[in-house]
């Protein structure tokens, strides 16, 4: 006791911390869907895409990451990509009593070491790609995917979304094998026991990009707006999310059934 107040010592607190915001929050990321997205590049244009064709289909949909957290259109700017593990679940339980339905939220590799997200239940995590960065906290290429790679290996990740075009995403699927591949590059042998998602034709121009696809929902094509190939692999990535949900997504895209 100090100073009339209960105190308790814990060992290893801050690696307790998520869990017990959780519980002071009422376990908010149970009570919306949550998907995380970690890698190098294009963790916030794919969670921007994730929140707003989710938006599209009927979703109250929010983002948290570095553009800042909230729903769409009223995104509070914030100084680091995955705050705190108590600020994370704040934020949350906020969102939550503002009506989200649907989170796409950065994972950063310094969240994760952290501990910041350890007891966040994601209905889905999303890996875009891993180059060099933040080597001056990691110490090397080696240590920085061992960090992205807790997102699978020590939380709740739930499915399971790899770019199969990223060396270090093709070690992971063969980790993975409940895991949706996708790719732009056709590094995905199809079959109709796995999920998959790959870009067969992709035509660049002055608008944007039209992508017909193949995957083991079925056959389509997608026009947009986005510029270049990194592009065309994050709305993949975030389509892939869209095609495993019932979220009726033949409302976004027309899509003919495999030939399996």
């Amino acid at each position: 006791e100090m100073h009339g107040v209960p105190v308790i010592y814990l060992s290893q607190l801050n690696e307790r911390l998520s869990a017990l915001a959780g519980r002071f929050y009422h376990q908010p990321s149970e009570q919306l869907r949550l998907v995380g997205v970690t890698g190098t590049n294009g963790k916030t244009t794919t969670t921007q895409l994730l929140a707003q064709w989710a938006q599209l289909l009927g979703e109250t949909s929010a983002v948290m990451g570095t553009v800042g957290n909230g729903l769409l259109e009223k995104v509070i700017p914030t100084e680091n990509t995955t705050g705190s593990a108590v600020d994370v679940q704040h934020v949350l339980s906020g969102l939550v009593g503002q009506g989200a339905t649907f989170a796409a939220m950065e994972v950063s590799s310094h969240g994760l070491v952290q501990h910041r997200v350890a007891a966040l239940q994601f209905a889905a995590s999303v890996f875009t790609n891993l180059s060099r960065d933040h080597l001056d906290y990691h110490g090397d290429m080696e240590h920085y995917e061992a960090a992205k790679w807790l997102l699978y290996s020590t939380h709740h990740c739930g499915q399971a979304i790899v770019n199969a075009d990223d060396e270090v995403g093709r070690r992971w699927l063969a980790k993975l094998p409940d895991a949706v591949a996708v790719s732009m590059e056709d590094h995905i042998n199809p079959n109709c026991r796995g999920r998959w998602l790959k870009a067969t034709a992709v035509s660049y121009h002055d608008s944007g990009a039209t992508i017909q696809f193949a995957s083991s929902w079925g056959n389509g094509e997608i026009e947009s707006r986005l510029m270049g190939a990194f592009n065309v692999s994050n709305l993949l990535l975030a389509f892939a999310r869209r095609l495993m949900l019932t979220l009726r997504h033949h409302a976004a895209v027309g899509i003919s059934p495999p030939q399996c």
